[in-house]
Parts: structure tokens; sequence; C-alpha cells
């Protein structure tokens, strides 16, 4: 429990370096789609080589591609989503809208497999939504129902339905896998795009962000998908909520955005509820294991 939900905080620290290292990038022309194809790309030959050497070529034989053609299609849009909406938002904003995947994936979840969530568990969501509508109140005056928003709103949706395949995934499919074939299906979609949006000169100042972003985008996947093997999906989509606060600091430090109380309240509740979750989860294993 205690290392599913180190990994949920930890995998969504890198999002939010990724998201700032994006956001830098952006002023020497580099676009989203060059984003996710640097993203994409070290990870495809490192868990592809990886794969060969330790299983050989029978260690690419799929169990469920239809749950990998689910788990690549939320990916990609959750990744083209987010750094298209980069372009016109605040890093903190996106982040803050992104964070909407528990409410999703645990609408989903709910629906599916019938599940009943208790009053606490229900609560706890209700103050991380509170927590994030406290923060898009105290932008509502820029017009923050924009494209670039609903782009946002968009990542949420997509990250909470990547979660709930990639839970299912990691139940009867290795990690490794999990992560070549959902970057080769990211990076194969990217490829596609260059013909009509790669910039020109991009690569003249640009390509130390995207080399970074690459490294980077190896422990975020890891981290990710080791989350959501060992807890439940809106659990660590609630601790995936750490990247708000690297947000939020590079946010005020880097490009000068100042944070009112309300939004300040918003974010230390949407925390709250992340740590909050993780509590309720552990008292409920502790007493499923004293029951049986």
């Amino acid at each position: 429990m205690l290392a599913g939900a180190t990994l949920g905080v930890m995998s969504g620290v890198f999002m939010g370096l990724l998201g700032i290292i994006s956001k830098l990038g952006a002023a020497y022309h580099i676009n989203a789609f060059q984003v996710v194809f640097a993203q994409m790309s070290l990870v495809t030959i490192v868990m592809g080589g990886y794969i060969l050497l330790r299983h050989g070529l029978a260690g690419f034989r799929l169990q469920r591609p239809g749950l990998y053609l689910i788990r690549t299609s939320a990916g990609t849009t959750y990744f083209c989503a987010f750094y298209l909406a980069l372009k016109g938002m605040p890093i903190t904003d996106v982040l803050v809208l992104e964070s909407t995947s528990p409410f999703f994936a645990l609408i989903i979840m709910t629906v599916m497999e019938r599940k009943r969530l208790s009053p606490a568990t229900l609560g706890v969501l209700t103050v991380a939504f509170v927590g994030v509508c406290l923060i898009l109140l105290h932008h509502s005056e820029k017009a923050l129902f924009n494209p670039y928003a609903l782009l946002a709103l968009l990542t949420g949706l997509a990250r909470g339905i990547g979660a709930l395949s990639t839970r299912a995934l990691t139940q009867v499919e290795p990690i490794e896998r999990i992560l070549f074939y959902y970057p080769l299906g990211t990076l194969t979609f990217a490829s596609l795009t260059f013909f009509w949006t790669w910039p020109t000169g991009s690569l003249d100042q640009g390509w130390p962000y995207l080399l970074l972003i690459g490294v980077l985008f190896i422990p975020l996947g890891l981290s990710w998908s080791m989350a959501n093997k060992f807890i439940p999906s809106y659990l660590a989509g609630a601790l995936f909520y750490s990247s708000i606060i690297v947000a939020a600091i590079a946010d005020n430090t880097i490009w000068d955005v100042n944070f009112t109380p309300k939004v300040i309240t918003g974010i230390v509740l949407v925390i709250a509820a992340g740590a909050g979750l993780t509590a309720l989860e552990a008292l409920n294993n502790r007493k499923n294991h004293q029951a049986g």
C-alpha cells in the first residue's frame, strides 16, 4: 500500500516537471506533437530492448490487444490535449482540470463494476472537487472555459480511462510489455502528424528540452504503471495531484503567476483529499486483513 502511494506521488511530481520543461521549450517553438514523440521514442527503445534480451520474441506476444488499444487511445488523447492546453493556460490551471481524472475513473468503475463507494470515500472526493472549484472560480473572470480549458478537462477524462485500462493490464501483463506497446502506438500517431506540424528551426535550440522530456518520461511511465498495479486507479489519480504543487511553484517563480488565498486553499484541499484517500484505503485493507 505504502509503495503504491509513494509511486503515485512520484508520478505526479514527474508529470509536473514534464509540464514545466514543455512550457519552457515552447519558447523555442517546440510543439505538442514533438513533445509526445520525444517522450515515447526513448521509452519504446529501452523497453523493447529489455523485452528482447529477457524474453526473446515471445515477450512481445499480446494477451489483451483490446485493452492495449483503449490504453493507447486514451494516452494519445491525454498527452496531445495536455501539451496543446499548455499553449494557452498556466501549468497549474491545466493540471487542476486534469486532476478531475479520479472522478471520471470512479464514475466509469462504479458503472462497469456496479460497486458502491463508502460515504467516507465520497466525502473525501467531494473535498477534492471543492478544491478544484475554488481554483476555477478564481480564474472565472479570465474565461477559463475556452478551447484550452476544454482540452485540459479532456485530459482528465482520458487519464481516468487510461488509469483503469492500465490497472486491468497490470493484472495480466508485465509492466515492460505495457510500457512498450503503449508508447509505440502513441509514437506512431505522433509521427503521422509531422508532415504538417513540424515547426521550422525548432530543434536549433529546443533539442535539450526534448531530450530531457524523453529521459523523464521513463520514470514517469514506470511509477504510474506500478502505482496502478498496487493501488486502485482512483487513488493513484488522487495522489497524482502532487503535480499541482510542482506546477504552482513553477508558475509563481518562473512565470510570476500570483496565487490568492482562494487558490491556495483549493490546492491544500486537493492535496488533503489525496492523503485522505490513502488513509481510507489503508484502513480498509487493515480491516479486510483482520476479517480474513
